[in-house]
């Protein structure tokens, strides 16, 4: 699977396809417009820094997963340590 492919699959899931914005698939590179939805710019940046082109389509799909996986726990755990703050306050 190309990397283009995987944010097209990852884009129709996405708020509307907003993925798209932040993604030039004529470079297949992140876009950084400064503004907007940086969630979905984040977003596109783990996928392509954990794309391996040498994975099949569905390790290419288990391996998104897992990194967005990995970023729900760690904003998870994030704003459970907000919460606390708050109670705190």
């Amino acid at each position: 699977m190309t990397l283009n492919k995987l944010i097209r699959i990852c884009n129709k899931y996405y708020d509307d396809g907003y993925l798209a914005m932040y993604w030039n698939f004529k470079k297949s590179k992140p876009v950084d417009t400064h503004s907007g939805d940086t969630l979905a710019l984040f977003i596109v940046r783990e996928i392509a820094d954990t794309y391996q082109e040498d994975l099949s389509d569905k390790k290419q799909l288990v391996e998104a997963r897992r990194c967005m996986h990995s970023a729900m726990t760690q904003l998870d755990a994030l704003s459970n340590a907000l919460d606390n703050e708050c109670v705190g306050q």
